[in-house]
């Protein structure tokens, strides 16, 4: 009695489970028809580079495999306060732009780094990080960002030590890190002309005041492009970042960005206030304010 393997594509249009079923039609006397229930579970894409992920985990410093893991068949464990300090990256490059959550998970552990130092770039520019204790949570997959990414370039979480540790016996754990498409953004940064602008500037933002989105245009010449990332960043009042719009190698050329409330930095909702934006292309460095006005 032989086994075949067959691969199967569900069409969907909402999330979830769905269930089917596959019927095959043989020539068998006893059982002409077999009736096969099928089930899957429908998510929005999304990406997992494991530490055994050839190609795409990197390693600095000393490291030894642990046979504790939370995903995969293996773990990573660094010690700590090693100079220069011991790191992990974990790079990939996503199909889809647009919002994404991104996780962390190592094995369930006690004696993980409560002071771990997560750094997420984009084309190796960095883009946001934060501090983590990698014992709360530990054997889930837990949370550490919620941005905006784009898509065809490389993506990378770096896992760093920070030598603040204070739990005793502690080690730098890296396992795998998932980034999870929550909604897809297309065009969101759209290059509005390809004439080469006879200086790089920011225009002022239209609608002004507004609610809930405004269009932001900007210019680079070719005095600023190269290997330079344009990045175009959000703050709020207080000089508190609340959302990065573009942050990536732009040719020379006038390009047009959409902002809305809706794409800030943990999904914040942002209240009434003056709000600021800031293009940086190199040597090149503009302010502008915008009023949001609900």
């Amino acid at each position: 009695m032989g086994s075949r393997t067959i691969q199967l594509t569900f069409a969907a249009t909402v999330l979830g489970p769905k269930t089917d079923t596959l019927f095959i039609q043989s020539d068998d006397p006893i059982t002409p028809l077999l009736s096969i229930p099928c089930t899957a579970n429908i998510e929005l894409p999304f990406a997992i580079v494991d530490n055994e992920t050839a190609g795409s985990y990197f390693e600095s410093g000393e490291w030894f495999t642990s046979v504790a893991q939370a995903f995969g068949s293996s773990s990573r464990y660094s010690l700590l306060n090693k100079t220069p300090k011991n790191s992990a990256d974990f790079k990939t490059i996503l199909k889809h732009a647009g919002l994404y959550d991104v996780f962390e998970i190592v094995p369930t552990t006690v004696n993980a780094s409560n002071k771990a130092h997560y750094i997420l770039s984009v084309n190796g520019v960095p883009k946001d990080s934060v501090y983590v204790d990698q014992n709360l949570g530990s054997g889930n997959w837990v949370k550490i960002f919620s941005t905006k990414l784009p898509k065809d370039v490389q993506v990378e979480v770096k896992v760093i030590d920070t030598g603040l540790n204070t739990v005793t016996n502690a080690v730098l754990r890296a396992d795998a890190v998932k980034f999870s498409l929550v909604s897809e953004i297309t065009s969101l940064t759209e290059k509005i002309s390809s004439l080469i602008p006879e200086e790089t500037k920011l225009e002022q933002n239209y609608p002004n005041p507004f609610n809930p989105e405004t269009k932001i245009q900007y210019s680079i010449s070719s005095v600023e492009t190269g290997h330079t990332p344009s990045l175009l960043t959000v703050f709020d009042i207080l000089g508190n970042k609340v959302a990065t719009l573009v942050n990536e190698e732009q040719s020379a050329g006038t390009y047009q960005v959409t902002f809305n409330t809706q794409l800030t930095i943990n999904h914040q909702q942002l209240p009434s206030s003056v709000y600021f934006y800031q293009l940086r292309v190199g040597n090149f460095v503009q302010t502008k304010k915008m009023i949001l006005l609900k």
